[in-house]
C-alpha cells in the first residue's frame, strides 16, 4: 500500500491472497492485469478506485469475491473466455458502460454487478447455469434482459431496479423466486 508511483501491476498466476486494501495509496496506479487462477481467498477490494484499463488473463477460470468492486473509471469489461464463475460483488458499483462475458461463463455470483448504474445491455450466456441475488439489482439502464435456456435458477430481486421492459425467459427456468424484478415499472 501507498506505493505513490506505481502505474501498472501483474498479479500472478499463483497469487493466492489479496489482501483488503493491499493497492490503496497507490494513487497513479491506472493498470492491472490479472493473472492469478488460483485466488479464491480475497478480503473485500484490494484496488483503488483510480484505475482505467483491467486486463484478466485468458488462463482464469474464477474471478474472486470483491475483486474490482466500486472501480469508478473503468469503462469496458471484458471477461475471458474461459472464465467459467464470476464470485460475489465482483464488479460491484463499478461505472463500466460495456460489459462482455465469457462464452464459457456458468455462474454468475450474488451482487456481481450490483448498482452499476452505466450497464445498458446485457448478453448472458447460453452457458449460464445460475444467476445470484441482486445480481443486476440497481443497474437501472437495462432494459432488455433474455435469460438463457440453460438457467436453472435466478436469486431474488435479480433484476429488481432496472428500467427493464421486456423478458424472455428461456425453458430451463423453473422457479422465478419473489422479487426478482421488483420495482421494474417499465416491465410490460
Amino acid at each position: 500500500a501507498y506505493c505513490e508511483h506505481i502505474e501498472s501491476i501483474t498479479i500472478p498466476k499463483l497469487v493466492d491472497y489479496c489482501g483488503y486494501g493491499a493497492f490503496y495509496g497507490c494513487d497513479k496506479m491506472i493498470s492491472v492485469y490479472w493473472e492469478s487462477i488460483h485466488c479464491n481467498n480475497l478480503y473485500s477490494q484490494p484496488f483503488i478506485y483510480s484505475l482505467k484499463q483491467l486486463t484478466i488473463g485468458e488462463n482464469v477460470e474464477y474471478i474472486p469475491d470483491y475483486l474490482f468492486s466500486y472501480l469508478t473509471n473503468i469503462d469496458t469489461i471484458i471477461i475471458p473466455n474461459k472464465v467459467k464463475e464470476i464470485g460475489n460483488h465482483v464488479f460491484e458499483g463499478c461505472e463500466a458502460r460495456v460489459i462482455q462475458l465469457s462464452n464459457q461463463l456458468e455462474n454468475i455470483g450474488d451482487y456481481t454487478f450490483y448498482n452499476c448504474l452505466n450497464i445498458s445491455h446485457v448478453n448472458i450466456p447460453h452457458t449460464v447455469e445460475s444467476i445470484g441475488v441482486s445480481a443486476f439489482e440497481n443497474c437501472i439502464n437495462i432494459d432488455t434482459i433474455a435469460i438463457p435456456d440453460n438457467v436453472k435458477n435466478i436469486g431474488e430481486r435479480c433484476f429488481a431496479y432496472t428500467s427493464v421492459s421486456k423478458v424472455n425467459i428461456g425453458n430451463g427456468l423453473t422457479i422465478i423466486p419473489e422479487s426478482s424484478f421488483y420495482s421494474c415499472s417499465n416491465l410490460e
